[in-house]
């Protein structure tokens, strides 16, 4: 601590501290908060049931106003918003919009191959298909399902064939040179 923060420090225990003695006197009064109306501020309190009568009449005001204020505002809305409440909104407004439409079934997209051919390399009789996507080189071999939702079915002359599992199109892969 600095010299500049401990009188800020002792300011603000003294005001909790003055905070807590407060409090404990409130509960040595018993709690009591004395309501007054404006028509008996002034008058003076002999009269015990007079005073007490007095009270009871400021606290039934003050909770007939409170029951009147929420009695205005929709159920369920603390915040008082001027939304319409049920009974002033219409069948007509409430009603709620017919569904769309079911999509009519269209025919399967032309998809496209996201392979480029990279090379092939046979070892011990197992042949490796180099393969790129998008950019990550790919190690594949024949009935292999690939990414994308693609098979490798076969290599033969006319070059690699695919098909997509999901529309289960075939699409074949130009070597550009005999296999």
């Amino acid at each position: 601590m600095n010299k500049r923060s401990k009188p800020l420090w002792f300011m603000a225990l003294a005001v909790v501290a003055g905070l807590a003695w407060w409090s404990s006197r409130l509960e040595q009064d018993g709690g009591d908060i004395e309501l007054q109306t404006p028509a008996t501020a002034g008058a003076p309190a002999d009269d015990a049931v007079a005073g007490q009568a007095d009270k009871t009449a400021a606290a039934d005001d003050w909770f007939s106003r409170l029951g009147r204020d929420s009695a205005q505002a929709p159920v369920g809305d603390p915040f008082h918003s001027a939304k319409p409440n049920a009974a002033q909104t219409s069948s007509a407004e409430t009603a709620p919009p017919p569904p769309p439409p079911p999509p009519q079934p269209s025919a399967p997209a032309e998809t496209t191959l996201p392979f480029q051919y990279l090379g092939k390399l046979e070892r011990n009789g197992r042949l490796d298909v180099y393969l790129d996507l998008q950019g990550s080189p790919l190690v594949a071999h024949l009935g292999d399902t690939l990414p994308q939702g693609w098979r490798l079915e076969r290599l033969d002359g006319a070059g690699l064939t695919f098909t997509h599992l999901g529309t289960q199109q075939s699409r074949v892969l130009s070597l550009g040179a005999n296999p």
